[in-house]
């Protein structure tokens, strides 16, 4: 049941603490407030949301209850939306910025770094496309992965390849580059991936790489990459 009032935001900190045996939770996020989510009762949400939400956020931060006040964005167009006015600390957006896609730079990224805002980006991998883009079935954007996205990610491994670097560590780190990126979400279901994910993100990668991406039009001219 989705309740973005403060009676359902206080209902499910407390349902949250039981479960975590914590007195404190250092973020909460307002999660998948999206209209393509909702359909028609999206408008009755986010009236609920700043009807009284966002003040009960607010007020169990200024208590200490918490320590920042999040929101989960999955398409840019809630994203560019959303991102000029509300009062958050971060977003957690899912695809509208990594390595395949840049779509959200010149207007939802560039609001949360005018306004101070952080972002976390929570899909790197654009799910999965960019950790292996020839891979059987791939998918991006929890669909399967279009000719022309599976032969765009291809292109950008062969130039990443070209400087010895992975496509999976450019795509993690790629994100990071940007002056409003805090922190990136790879995921992972073994330890080895962890490894994996922590190695690439490591990984030197030299600015040429960005560049080439860049003369090629695999990536947006304007993307902060140094």
């Amino acid at each position: 049941r989705y309740d973005y009032s403060a009676e359902g935001f206080e209902a499910s900190l407390a349902q949250s603490r039981l479960r975590l045996g914590q007195p404190v939770v250092d973020a909460l996020i307002i999660h998948d407030l999206d209209r393509d989510y909702h359909g028609q009762a999206f408008d009755g949400h986010m009236s609920a949301l700043t009807g009284s939400g966002l003040a009960c956020l607010h007020r169990l931060k200024a208590e200490g209850a918490i320590s920042a006040i999040g929101m989960g964005m999955n398409t840019l167009a809630d994203f560019s939306a959303i991102a000029p006015w509300i009062e958050v600390d971060f977003f957690l957006v899912a695809l509208p910025y990594t390595l395949a896609d840049q779509a959200a730079l010149h207007g939802p990224m560039a609001d949360c770094a005018r306004r101070g805002i952080k972002v976390v980006i929570g899909a790197p991998f654009a799910s999965g496309l960019l950790a292996n883009p020839s891979a059987p079935g791939v998918m991006y954007a929890y669909a399967p992965a279009s000719a022309e996205m599976v032969a765009k990610a291809r292109a950008i491994e062969a130039i990443c390849l070209r400087h010895g670097v992975p496509l999976a560590a450019a795509a993690l780190q790629f994100p990071l580059l940007h002056p409003a990126v805090v922190s990136v979400i790879p995921g992972a279901v073994s330890a080895e991936q962890v490894t994996q994910n922590a190695a690439n993100t490591a990984l030197p990668i030299p600015g040429e790489l960005w560049s080439d991406l860049k003369m090629q039009g695999l990536i947006d001219p304007e993307a902060p990459t140094g």
